[in-house]
């Protein structure tokens, strides 16, 4: 029995290698552009990390955004209170201590250090590649 068992270890053991690194697009997932974007996001809130999904359509070169819980309407009074290159940042104006933050680079999305989330643009994915052991967001066909 013990022979059995440190057989499936050494097996489970060596089947867990490196997770798949991600490599980015080279202007970051979200650059500046002049269609609008349309992203599935979601953030995990407390200890409990419950999920709540989200849509967010935006376009930072006319700072137009929409944005929604999913299943619901848009929220009213959406203001966009930064936008660079780096990031996107909105409040709910009947919110306004709560600051939702969108980097461009990565993807992240949240509200703070310990509520946090991401964003992926409709119709895309991060597809693995088995043999280089990486992750590439493309485009779904």
């Amino acid at each position: 029995m013990k022979k059995l068992l440190g057989i499936l270890i050494i097996f489970l053991l060596s089947g867990c290698g490196d997770p798949p690194r991600k490599i980015y697009p080279k202007n970051g997932m979200f650059p500046d552009r002049i269609e609008d974007y349309n992203l599935g996001c979601f953030i995990e809130y407390g200890q409990k990390k419950d999920l709540v999904n989200y849509h967010l359509k935006f376009n930072s070169i006319t700072n137009f955004v929409e944005f929604r819980q999913e299943n619901s309407k848009p929220f009213n009074n959406v203001k966009v209170d930064e936008n660079n290159k780096s990031f996107f940042t909105i409040t709910i104006q009947n919110n306004k201590d709560v600051y939702y933050m969108l980097f461009k680079d990565d993807g992240d999305f949240g509200v703070d250090a310990h509520n946090t989330g991401y964003c992926w643009e409709k119709g895309y994915a991060w597809v693995k590649d088995k043999k280089t052991n990486t992750m590439i967001y493309k485009r779904l066909d």
